[in-house]
């Protein structure tokens, strides 16, 4: 049985390209093959993470990644009854259910072509700006910013050392964002 979780999964001997079939114990280890001498190995024999049904392949952090061609934005997308639609979305809803209405999913691993159920999770849009390698402030940012705050500083000092903009410190301070 597949149970979804693919440290579960290999910690019960099961294939981790995703089909879910039991895995022999290593007789001997194998380092170029990652065996472990009487530890399920990670595939059943002739998968090797590059399944022929799976159009993924399994990396050393049990990403995901999507074999078609990244867009410019990293993203992979993939063709679905005659429409073209985000890889790592058609794999979620087709493993886990439909994506919430009016959340998008955020890439936990921060790898746009990961398409693994397990590291994606539905979020608003906002949450996934604020978990983005983009954004400018996080959530230990934002504690030290109220910290400053506390201490009179003005906004504008606090804005130039944190490269954002004053009108978004006072958004802070009187709790418009980052509540």
């Amino acid at each position: 049985m597949k149970t979804g979780n693919l440290v579960e999964d290999q910690e019960r001997g099961k294939c981790l390209c995703g089909c879910g079939r039991k895995t022999v114990i290593a007789r001997q280890s194998l380092k170029s093959k990652g065996w472990i001498r009487g530890e399920p190995i990670r595939f059943v024999h002739g998968h090797n993470g590059k399944s022929k049904v799976r159009n993924w392949t399994i990396d050393g952090n049990y990403c995901w990644l999507w074999n078609g061609s990244p867009r410019k934005d990293g993203y992979c997308k993939t063709k679905s009854n005659g429409k073209y639609i985000y890889a790592h979305r058609f794999i979620y809803q087709k493993l886990v259910g439909p994506i919430p209405k009016g959340l998008i999913l955020d890439h936990l691993c921060r790898k746009p072509k990961c398409v693994n159920p397990d590291h994606l999770e539905p979020v608003t849009h906002v949450e996934n700006l604020r978990r983005g390698k983009s954004a400018k402030l996080n959530p230990s940012k934002i504690l030290e910013i109220k910290k400053i705050l506390k201490n009179g500083v003005y906004h504008k000092v606090i804005a130039k050392n944190f490269n954002v903009s004053a009108t978004l410190i006072s958004y802070i301070k009187n709790g418009k964002r980052w509540k």
